[in-house]
């Protein structure tokens, strides 16, 4: 029941705080930020950790291998903690969906669109963070969009792997240290799902 799961995650968490799950497709993450940014904007709570993890099994593994022999399946977590705003923030871009004769490729263009308006001049002084993982197939759509993108660009699931529902967390926690550290004035993430949602994350406005 929905109490009793409720009950698990208090548990686990060690927390009797609101807890929510969302459940999607690689580009989930941001949905989270999304929904944290409504609780935080409308004075429901003081923080919020979002979190994603991935556990990879021998059966995702021999499947993204079929389809794509270049991709390594990788496992692993990552979480941001929001805060209100201060003198940095974070812009959400609306999802463009995937599917309904529009292509992963498509929807990559479309989101690259959008920041290509949004940022201007500010391009060149605005770091990547895409989501490519070093394989032809699946960096096919994020290759094709930003391929003349005249800024920085990091890939960390070129080194990670390509971590499913871990992959966007991974971008969004290495683009918003980008911006901690001062490495960035801002970082964009592409999150372009498998098969549901692509959009764009900016971090340090």
């Amino acid at each position: 029941s929905w109490l009793r799961g409720n009950i698990e995650q208090f548990m686990l968490l060690g927390t009797g705080e609101v807890n929510y799950t969302l459940v999607g497709d690689t580009a989930q993450f941001p949905a989270a930020l999304d929904l944290a940014a409504l609780w935080l904007e409308a004075g429901e709570v003081d923080g919020v950790l979002a979190v994603a993890a991935e556990e990879a099994d021998w059966l995702s593994g021999e499947a993204a291998a079929l389809i794509d022999r270049g991709v390594v399946v990788a496992e692993g977590a990552g979480a941001l903690y929001l805060e209100p705003a201060g003198t940095s923030g974070i812009l959400l871009q609306r999802p463009v969906a995937i599917g309904s004769g529009r292509s992963r490729r498509m929807a990559a263009g479309a989101v690259r669109d959008r920041w290509r308006s949004e940022l201007g001049r500010l391009e060149a002084a605005t770091l990547l963070c895409d989501g490519r993982v070093g394989a032809r197939r699946a960096d096919a759509a994020e290759a094709s969009a930003f391929a003349g993108w005249t800024g920085p660009r990091i890939s960390p699931g070129c080194v990670l792997g390509d971590g499913l529902g871990a992959r966007a967390v991974w971008q969004c926690v290495v683009a918003a240290a980008a911006v901690a550290d001062r490495v960035a004035e801002r970082s964009l993430v592409p999150a372009v799902g498998t098969n549901q949602q692509a959009l764009g994350v900016l971090f340090g406005l």
